[in-house]
């Protein structure tokens, strides 16, 4: 993959970095359904009314400030590890040559003999619970690792992080079958959703329904759409609510029964499964699994 550098983001202004937006490496993961807050619809109306979110508040600060301090820290921490390695700033803001509309920047550059090249991602205030516990990394941030190793042709990545206070650092090898189906995904998002102005198909989310609410926050008075077309999504509305009205009610079948089996004892173990029934301080017990 060829790349050019377009700008340097240490020197752009809060504008001229949003002037730049494009597809890049917080929304790939977006795009694929795997980012927990953002729909793919949500990335599709920043493109289509060309309204990209502000960049500069308080954890974007925060996050320029300890970034340095987090990479410093890694790069003292891998010399440990590989003799020789390298860690460095990069600041440049790359474009795909073949993809214009593919950018991205990384937040340094790191050296290992006889590995070559790799990328280095700094994340200091994870938007995820349970960010990178027990060697997982979310899959929203694995998407944008990768295509960061696209996007520079490297062949591994680290993510440096700050995690309750303590500085840590994860080992990510480049993944070329993820790697084909996600920017097949990409260019099929911006060809079929963002360059013809057709919403992708929607994910449910609360935070999508309140985009879609924003942008439609005033209706018109006694005005009627006949649009028939809609008629399957409707049916298919109706029957899920359906299905959920069966599901409510066997599960409330099967917690009655667990209440039953139980009676007056607060915790049920059967195995490595457990349920509890507890009061509350009104005096309400209260049933979870």
């Amino acid at each position: 993959m060829a790349f050019k550098v377009i700008g340097d983001a240490k020197k752009l202004t809060n504008e001229e970095w949003k002037s730049l937006r494009k597809i890049g490496g917080s929304t790939v993961g977006a795009i694929m359904g795997f980012n927990p807050y953002v729909s793919p619809y949500m990335v599709w109306e920043q493109f289509v009314n060309d309204e990209f979110p502000d960049i500069d508040n308080k954890h974007v600060r925060f996050g320029h400030f300890i970034e340095p301090v987090i990479r410093d820290w890694f790069a003292e921490e891998i010399k440990l590890e590989y003799e020789g390695a390298i860690v460095r700033e990069n600041s440049d803001v790359m474009e795909s040559e073949e993809y214009p509309f593919l950018t991205g920047n990384i937040d340094g550059d790191i050296l290992i003999p006889d590995k070559g090249l790799g990328v280095l991602e700094v994340k200091s205030a994870s938007a995820y619970s349970g960010a990178f516990e027990n060697g997982e990394v979310p899959d929203s941030y694995y998407c944008q690792i990768q295509y960061y190793m696209w996007l520079t042709d490297r062949s591994y990545g680290y993510f440096a992080y700050l995690k309750d206070k303590e500085i840590s650092y994860l080992y990510v090898d480049r993944d070329d079958l993820f790697i084909e189906n996600m920017i097949a995904t990409v260019l099929d998002f911006w060809y079929e959703y963002v360059i013809k102005e057709i919403p992708p198909p929607f994910s449910g989310l609360e935070t999508e329904e309140e985009a879609i609410m924003k942008r439609f926050r005033v209706s018109e008075p006694g005005k009627v759409l006949d649009f028939p077309e809609a008629k399957m999504t409707i049916d298919i509305l109706l029957a899920t609510k359906e299905e959920i009205k069966k599901l409510e009610k066997e599960k409330s079948a099967l917690e009655n029964e667990l209440k039953f089996i139980m009676g007056d004892a607060e915790v049920l173990i059967a195995g490595d499964r457990q349920v509890t029934w507890r009061p509350r301080k009104d005096g309400r017990r209260i049933f979870k699994t």
